[in-house]
């Protein structure tokens, strides 16, 4: 038979069950926090991306406009989204090269045609393709630009002038 003697208590230790529930909800808890603290940096870092994005393209574009607005001699817009700027590049007074901007759907495209010939393509590229939008206007001696530009859900919009007089440039003899 069996004697109260011969059981014997064992007096190790161990974890409770409420002890282990209460770890596994803290090992939860902070697993959520970080993950959402993770999720946000992640967002935050595609926003930033993107705005950069834009940010870079915008400036690529006004950087051609600039460019070439500066040495032009002839200005004209056809249906305010075609910009054809004819050049004077070496200062002799005659056009060196047509440059021709026009927005197809979502691009931007820049046409460099060679000594006055319109038939003559020397360079054809696209300068972005995340143009939602353009349109060029012309009032007397100044030339309006308004671009829209966009990435994903995220839209950028400038609104630049340029203020064209009769020389382009100035000659010192």
């Amino acid at each position: 038979m069996l004697k109260i003697e011969d059981i014997r208590v064992s007096y190790e230790s161990g974890f409770t069950l409420l002890e282990v529930v209460v770890v596994i909800g803290l090992i939860a808890l902070i697993s959520t926090s970080l993950g959402s603290l993770i999720v946000s940096q992640f967002e935050m870092f595609n926003f930033n991306t993107k705005q950069s994005e834009l940010n870079e393209q915008m400036g690529l574009i006004i950087s051609n406009f600039e460019k070439d607005i500066d040495r032009a001699t002839v200005v004209s817009i056809e249906d305010s989204k075609i910009l054809t700027l004819k050049l004077d590049i070496d200062l002799d007074e005659d056009i060196d090269k047509i440059v021709k901007y026009e927005q197809e759907g979502t691009k931007l495209n820049k046409t460099v045609y060679d000594d006055n010939q319109i038939d003559t393509i020397n360079e054809n590229y696209t300068i972005t393709d995340m143009l939602q939008d353009i349109n060029f206007t012309k009032n007397q001696n100044k030339l309006t630009i308004d671009i829209e530009l966009k990435n994903e859900h995220m839209i950028r919009k400038l609104n630049k002038e340029y203020y064209l007089s009769e020389y382009s440039y100035i000659k010192y003899e």
